[in-house]
């Protein structure tokens, strides 16, 4: 528990589920993932089975209406997890400035002000920190 908080969790850019089952493995229970692909969506349904998968593209989701239907007051999510695509940031691709993935970390930002969480947890590349 984190200051008398349940350690609740969302995973967004959830892909087939490592960070979600690393962090149910720690003790968190995640309430919700998002995740735009159907194959990694279906895997992580198949193997998180307690988690609420919401299949597509985040732009696309109200977070406002997430945090409802999971009955979430403001501030009581512990952790907003993210791993927004990094084609376009990763030293090992193109580097792409004009990639359309680059945008989507700012989803990220979009649910924070809903939920604001207690902690945000980011997972890329360092070329995030230098775009």
């Amino acid at each position: 528990m984190l200051h008398g908080m349940a350690t609740t969790a969302i995973d967004l850019f959830a892909g087939a589920g490592g960070s979600s089952q690393g962090l149910s493995d720690a003790g968190f229970r995640v309430l919700a993932a998002v995740e735009q692909d159907k194959d990694a969506a279906g895997s992580l349904a198949a193997n998180l089975p307690n988690v609420r998968m919401l299949e597509g593209d985040i732009s696309q989701m109200c977070p406002q209406v997430i945090q409802d239907t999971l009955g979430l007051a403001t501030g009581s999510l512990t952790l907003l997890t993210a791993c927004p695509p990094c084609q376009g940031f990763s030293s090992l691709g193109a580097r792409n400035k004009g990639d359309e993935r680059n945008g989507l970390v700012e989803e990220v930002w979009r649910f924070a002000r809903v939920f604001r969480p207690a902690s945000i947890l980011i997972e890329n590349v360092p070329g995030l920190a230098r775009d």
